[in-house]
């Protein structure tokens, strides 16, 4: 009697964890490439989710900028990723392509120049990345639905960045393609 009782106690916990679904503490990336509306970059956007929760976001984007001593251009540019681009003053010089966050200080130098920033690219990133980080999906998306530019930034403190929104949707995107 103790056996078959043993026997259909063992069933018993085998069927009710059939229909159950085991959550893993498995840590799973995704990288994107993106454009973010212009026609001149492209963002890669790193997503790790743990659960449903974001556990780390990276972002950084790539552009052609002009070749000089401060630019740091990706490998084999003096090869692939370099091109002749005329300026509006008719000049021609060599651009390479380059990552924004790794030329932070030249980047954010042009950005405060013509767009009267107040704070370096990098801290806008790190800002979004934060702020992206302990969220959910739902999360997120709660934030940028139906919500003007300025509504969120106005959300994700310290992020001064024009394309916050648009970075956030990236974000969404990517952790979206995580299966």
């Amino acid at each position: 009697m103790k056996k078959i009782l043993s026997v259909l106690a063992v069933f018993s916990i085998i069927l009710m964890m059939s229909g159950c679904e085991i959550v893993t503490n498995e840590t799973k990336t995704q990288v994107s490439y993106v454009s973010l509306g212009d026609n001149d970059s492209f963002a890669v956007i790193e997503v790790a989710l743990k659960a449903e929760k974001i556990v780390k976001v990276h972002i950084d984007e790539l552009q052609y900028m002009e070749k000089t001593d401060q630019i740091i251009c990706v490998p084999n540019s003096d090869k692939y990723f370099s091109k002749e681009v005329e300026m509006e003053s008719g000049e021609k010089k060599i651009s390479c392509l380059a990552s924004k966050r790794e030329n932070n200080v030249e980047y954010s130098k042009k950005m405060k120049a013509y767009g009267k920033a107040t704070k370096t690219l990098e801290e806008g990133y790190l800002a979004i990345e934060k702020y992206a980080t302990g969220k959910t999906i739902k999360d997120l998306e709660e934030l940028i639905n139906n919500k003007e530019n300025d509504k969120v930034l106005d959300a994700v403190s310290g992020a001064t960045l024009s394309g916050t929104k648009n970075y956030i949707s990236a974000i969404i995107e990517t952790a979206k393609k995580i299966k």
